[in-house]
């Protein structure tokens, strides 16, 4: 493992806690900006089990939030996976605190968010 791989590995957890940390003031104040800085400039969210999105771009990305905000933060129950290129954790919507409502995927380029996939649990899907 390469020095810049180590570091790139280490990162990933705290990219994790800070995409959480910008979307939870998203879902308060409606001000998805911050979360968008750590997307590349084509980066996309996709939603596996709802019907929105796909969003390429901070532009779409920004409007899909505006237009079908979220109604809940969010809180990581655990990592399942961390590579440089890839990080995969479970959470859950804090109004069901501890109840896993899916994963989030991402694709990594460095510190740069390329592709985020939100899916969501089937039983949890139904309900949101």
């Amino acid at each position: 493992m390469t020095v810049d791989t180590a570091a790139r590995e280490s990162a990933a957890p705290e990219l994790l806690a800070d995409h959480v940390r910008r979307f939870n003031h998203g879902v308060r104040t409606a001000d998805w900006r911050p979360m968008l800085e750590n997307f590349s400039a084509d980066g996309m969210i996709v939603f596996d089990g709802v019907r929105v999105g796909p969003f390429r771009g901070h532009d779409a990305i920004e409007r899909g939030y505006r237009e079908q905000p979220p109604d809940d933060t969010i809180s990581i129950l655990e990592l399942l996976e961390s590579t440089p290129d890839r990080l995969v954790a479970s959470f859950a919507w804090d109004n069901q605190p501890g109840v896993r409502a899916g994963e989030l995927r991402f694709a990594l380029d460095g510190r740069q968010i390329q592709r985020l996939t939100v899916r969501l649990d089937r039983a949890v899907a139904g309900i949101r």
